[in-house]
């Protein structure tokens, strides 16, 4: 009786953990039109050449960020501890962002030990007024150096 139990206990926890994951596992493409729609709402675009999901990690790579006519590349940006919540909102545990090095005509601008946790992204039919923008709860930089012509 013991051995018949404990079969259907296995079999019952392997249905459920199937079910589970298959509910909670990230769509790639889905993520990316959430994302690029969060910026959009903010005035700012953001664009990458891949999307790489292993379990709750997404990786961005090729990543170039577009505000106010300027293009920015960024590179790459791993987010870690991604999950829908049950509002339909996306809360992303840490973002790591690559050290970005820009160049432009007159100016220079570096930046370092980028590291964003707790991002919010609005739920796919939220309202642009309970969630204007993209929200986050923590962000920290290491040293940042600008130069204005050499400057």
């Amino acid at each position: 009786m013991t051995l018949k139990l404990a079969k259907h206990a296995l079999l019952s926890s392997s249905i459920l953990l199937c079910l589970t994951y298959s509910s909670f596992a990230l769509d790639a493409e889905k993520f990316s039109e959430r994302l690029k729609a969060a910026f959009s709402e903010g005035g700012a675009s953001i664009e990458f050449s891949s999307v790489k999901i292993d379990g709750d990690n997404v990786l961005l790579e090729g990543t170039k960020m577009t505000s106010a006519a300027q293009t920015f590349p960024i590179g790459t940006l791993q987010l870690n501890g991604v999950e829908e919540r049950d509002d339909g909102t996306i809360r992303i545990e840490e973002t790591i962002v690559d050290d970005i090095n820009h160049q432009g005509k007159d100016i220079k601008f570096t930046l370092s030990g980028i590291e964003i946790g707790g991002l919010l992204l609005p739920a796919e039919n939220a309202d642009a007024q309970t969630y204007p923008y993209v929200l986050y709860e923590r962000a920290v930089t290491g040293p940042a150096t600008f130069s204005l012509r050499g400057v």
